[in-house]
């Protein structure tokens, strides 16, 4: 009976160890809400992407319907990054961080199902929009992607991207709000009041 208690609780030291190991999930810095879109954290550089030298993290809200592709709000999502290892970042520096991002994603959620885009063909537009103040901007982005994470196809998705100074790491954010439909009002007017909840300060 000894013998039995002292396996059991060999047993119940080893789970605890294993448990108290695992590491916990990032509570959201800059993408608190909305709840009930589902959220992921990454660290940068990205292991997808490696061209991009960029430090930081990466915070990202899927819409319910992110992957089904017959749902209003199919690839609509928004995504926070905080840049801490430059704060010079325009037209140019954005149009080259999609280009490679996309390409890099395509490729990545491709492989698993076999799925070879030409990524060649992931390319970005990127115009200036408007100067919120002194060290916010906001741009227009379009982006042909080859959606690998359901059957391959092609979308053209919609972005709105503001930078703004982070004053705290003297770095930057990258805000982008993004969908797959460019028309429907409700889904970017939900787009924007995510954006307007997020505290940068």
């Amino acid at each position: 009976m000894k013998r039995l208690k002292y396996i059991l609780a060999v047993i119940i030291m080893f789970l605890f160890i294993d448990l108290t190991a695992q590491p916990k999930e990032k509570a959201p810095v800059l993408l608190k809400s909305p709840t009930d879109w589902k959220f992921e954290r990454m660290d940068l550089p990205f292991d997808f992407a490696p061209g991009i030298n960029y430090k930081g993290f990466e915070e990202i809200r899927f819409s319910p319907g992110m992957f089904d592709t017959t749902s209003d709000y199919y690839f609509t999502y928004v995504f926070a990054i905080s840049i801490s290892n430059t704060k010079q970042i325009g037209a140019n520096e954005i149009k080259t961080f999609l280009n490679k991002y996309y390409r890099g994603l395509s490729m990545s959620a491709g492989k698993e199902k076999k799925l070879l885009p030409d990524t060649s063909l992931i390319k970005s537009n990127v115009m200036f929009l408007n100067k919120i103040n002194a060290t916010c901007y906001t741009y227009e982005a379009s982006v042909i992607f080859f959606d690998t994470f359901t059957n391959g196809r092609k979308v053209i998705l919609t972005m709105e991207i503001e930078i703004a100074q982070d004053f705290n790491s003297d770095g930057a954010y990258m805000i982008a709000i993004v969908s797959a439909d460019n028309e429907t009002e409700e889904i970017w007017n939900k787009l924007h009041d995510i954006r307007k909840a997020i505290d940068l300060n």
